[in-house]
């Protein structure tokens, strides 16, 4: 069963309704970077005590016939020891019974397609875990009638790190080259920027009782004009072109994923910046960019 937890020190029996004594076992749900703390107290720890850590995914803590209650407790730490001021951030955490572990042979049971013995297997798919923990994102936004002398220019800003996975440009008149460039001094830019098209999750079936997905800290925003953009001296990271034909056939942009993967750290800003090519007089189409964020 998953549990959220907060910085406050938690107890287990009130938390689950396990018994004092009973056996089961703790495994960290969390992010990665997320730390657990347990303590084996009869009275509630104070703030400063710390307990034996648990890090994310990397083992259980196994607890069994004790007489006292079991605390635990959502933390971060910087390099020199001193807990982070973070009070809003929460952790998922995964408590079972011994009992129900063993019957399912040691594996947890959201790794088995169903409980049935000799019928269930071990669950195996390619879904990443970023979508199904709705830690995934789209922007989608449309291009329409920009004028052969423009430049189409996004800047595209994230607190957390970011991993873009899949881009998409579709375009039905026009064209447009498309190259990212990272945020720089020698960058110059005159336009007006203003929010644009729409970021959303991937993913909004989520069905993991207690569980809030997160929200983006990534932002996209968009100017439009002529000679806004002036890279200087830098060279674009990456880039692609779309471009329709004599009879305005659309053309599209789909990549594989190690074709346009792209890695940002956090902190990060990025420009993307769309000159028109081609002979037609006016440029239309769409835009979508998929990423994953790491919280």
């Amino acid at each position: 069963m998953n549990y959220t937890i907060s910085r406050e020190w938690t107890s287990v029996s009130i938390l689950t309704g396990h018994a004092i004594g009973m056996p089961f076992s703790i495994t960290n749900a969390g992010r990665a970077g997320d730390l657990i703390e347990v303590i084996v107290s009869d009275t509630q720890p104070a703030v400063e005590d710390r307990g034996e850590p648990l890090a994310q995914l990397l083992r259980s803590y196994n607890i069994s016939g004790q007489t006292q209650e079991v605390w635990i407790r959502y933390i971060r730490y910087d390099l020199n020891g001193t807990i982070l001021p973070e009070p809003s951030r929460v952790c998922q955490i995964s408590i079972q019974h011994d009992s129900f572990i063993v019957d399912q042979g040691g594996i947890p049971p959201d790794l088995l397609t169903n409980n049935i013995y000799g019928v269930r297997r071990i669950a195996v798919d390619s879904q990443q875990t970023s979508f199904e923990e709705a830690a995934q994102f789209r922007f989608f936004d449309r291009i329409l009638d920009v004028a052969q002398a423009s430049q189409v220019v996004y800047k595209f800003s994230g607190i957390n790190a970011i991993n873009v996975f899949h881009r998409e440009l579709q375009f039905w008149t026009g064209g447009r080259e498309y190259l990212v460039y990272p945020d720089s001094p020698n960058i110059t830019f005159t336009g007006t920027l203003s929010v644009s098209g729409r970021l959303t999750p991937l993913n909004s079936n989520i069905e993991i009782e207690g569980y809030i997905p997160p929200v983006t800290t990534a932002s996209m925003e968009r100017a439009v004009g002529v000679d806004i953009f002036d890279a200087g001296t830098d060279l674009p990271i990456i880039g692609t072109a779309v471009l329709t034909d004599g009879n305005s056939n659309r053309s599209t942009s789909v990549y594989s994923p190690d074709s346009i993967r792209l890695g940002l750290a956090s902190n990060s800003t990025v420009w993307i910046v769309m000159n028109h090519i081609g002979a037609n007089a006016a440029s239309s189409g769409h835009v979508s960019i998929s990423y994953e964020e790491r919280f």
